[in-house]
């Protein structure tokens, strides 16, 4: 097996149902941008066959490469979009995990065994601080996603952009955590 084959293979392991549509829609893109190039050239797919094997070949080489870039945009797209959704998920568990220990805060264990709400602060303050950082990865990750998109002409499913647009909702979510008080 060659590099670029164990590469798609594992590629091919980020697919989801978001992620599919991606091929229909580099080939929407490919075409477009095929024809937008010859317009820009002043020439027709007539021009083409009437020109010969020349014309054709640069043609080829052009969308060939444009394919190329358009192939390593889906699979930055693929990897952001795998690390988001992951990201996201992690929130949602820490989150339900903070708000339980909100609930059940830690004990001194000298008997007669009380709560101790400065360990609880502490951790609370910690697993926010996270949380956040986590979500700082989300923007990157969203920025990263959205410029390969931008800068391939590539229009994104809305699944995609809906997973993006949560990210706002985490950012409320975990703002939504309250930092008990000692008093």
């Amino acid at each position: 097996m060659t590099t670029q084959e164990t590469f798609d293979l594992v590629m091919s392991s980020f697919d989801t149902p978001e992620l599919m549509v991606l091929n229909e829609i580099k080939e929407v893109t490919l075409k477009k941008i095929a024809e937008e190039w010859l317009e820009s050239q002043g020439l027709t797919e007539e021009d083409i066959i009437n020109y010969g094997d020349d014309l054709k070949k640069m043609v080829d080489d052009f969308i060939k490469e444009k394919e190329k870039q358009i192939n390593n945009a889906i699979n930055q797209i693929k990897l952001e979009f795998n690390n988001i959704k992951n990201g996201i998920t992690a929130i949602q568990t820490q989150v339900k995990s903070i708000i339980a220990n909100i609930a059940m805060p830690a004990m001194v264990t000298v008997p007669p065994g009380v709560p101790n709400p400065l360990h609880t602060i502490n951790d609370i303050s910690q697993k926010k601080g996270l949380l956040n950082k986590i979500l700082f990865d989300l923007n990157m990750s969203s920025a990263k996603l959205l410029n390969a998109a931008i800068q391939t002409d590539l229009e994104l499913p809305a699944g995609i952009l809906g997973v993006i647009a949560s990210i706002a909702d985490m950012k409320k979510l975990i703002n939504s955590i309250p930092i008990p008080t000692t008093g």
